[in-house]
């Protein structure tokens, strides 16, 4: 079995009630095995039982360290993506309330291809790069829609060598293909032309600079 983001070799490491998971032996990654994926169908209707109300105040603490860092990095003048907003785009309410502009784009509720034809200043993920079942094609187009000098914000849980996977609540949502290692998250930034990032808990941000 190969890593669908690095190509290489994976061994089997994990079976439960949602499949079989493998690891890459290179870059860390643990992803389900593509026989276990859900179709579109089933998957859209398990994005419809997510918290979809962007007025929710737990919702909105839940997004916040995204919301600030983009904030810290980024003025109302520049341009953004929500990509994989989904139904209920918090984190582009709460930075259009401050006059930023943003577009949204996502498979399933905001479908309008043409945004992923413009070049942006700042990429938002929140809870989506988990979801690839490519990811090596997604960060590929992520890392094109950039300006030089943009930054991609994700927002996940990583997969550490001290965490049971049997036993991790983040491996149980059966639309979670992919888990991200440090180490995996370090192969994207060099894969992609750019070894700079930084990974502050859930948050992880990559640089375009040298792009």
């Amino acid at each position: 079995m190969k890593c669908p983001l690095c190509n290489s070799n994976a061994s089997p490491f994990y079976i439960g009630p949602l499949g079989e998971y493998h690891r890459c032996e290179l870059c860390s990654g643990v992803f389900l095995l593509p026989e276990y994926h859900q179709d579109e169908e089933d998957e859209k209707k398990r994005y419809e039982t997510h918290n979809n109300d962007v007025m929710d105040l737990g919702y909105q603490r839940f997004v916040q360290p995204l919301v600030d860092a983009v904030l810290g990095s980024f003025s109302s003048g520049h341009k953004g993506l929500d990509f994989g907003c989904g139904e209920g785009p918090v984190i582009s309410y709460l930075l259009k309330r401050k006059g930023f502009d943003i577009d949204l784009y996502d498979p399933f509720f905001h479908a309008d291809k043409t945004v992923l034809s413009r070049k942006y200043d700042y990429i938002i993920l929140s809870e989506v790069m988990e979801h690839f079942n490519r990811p090596e094609k997604e960060f590929r187009t992520l890392f094109s829609l950039l300006n030089p000098g943009g930054k991609i914000f994700c927002l996940t849980e990583l997969y550490r060598d001290n965490i049971d996977f049997g036993k991790w609540h983040y491996k149980d949502d059966e639309t979670h293909l992919f888990f991200y290692h440090e180490r995996t998250v370090e192969y994207i930034a060099e894969r992609f032309g750019d070894p700079t990032f930084r990974v502050d808990g859930r948050l992880i941000i990559f640089r375009s600079d040298l792009i």
